[in-house]
């Protein structure tokens, strides 16, 4: 399995946790007053993450998981500057598109 197909699967079970959050608090609803906005934002956060692309999702999850950028760099095969490039190019997209839930 290629590192591609493995960001993808563990991509795939975070979508299904959250997936199962928002069932669970779809079923609560009744006893949560805000439990329709929280659904709400939930679907607005995840549709804001997933409209990020592959070549910039990847180098920031790693970074976040805590690989530095020449390690990065090494897995992708991609020079330190665009692994620099990138992960600032996303955290700036993140902080815009997420400021109005903070």
């Amino acid at each position: 399995m290629s590192f591609r197909h493995i960001f993808v699967y563990v991509g795939y079970e975070k979508m299904k946790a959250l997936k199962k959050e928002i069932k669970n608090t779809v079923k609560t609803r009744n006893k949560v007053n805000s439990a329709p906005d929280t659904v709400s934002k939930l679907f607005d956060i995840t549709k804001n993450l997933e409209s990020i692309e592959l070549e910039y999702k990847i180098p920031f999850s790693l970074f976040v998981k805590g690989y530095t950028c020449n390690e990065i760099a090494g897995k992708l095969g991609i020079s330190v500057g665009m692994v620099k490039h990138r992960i600032f190019f996303t955290r700036n997209k993140l902080t815009n598109m997420l400021f109005k839930y903070l």
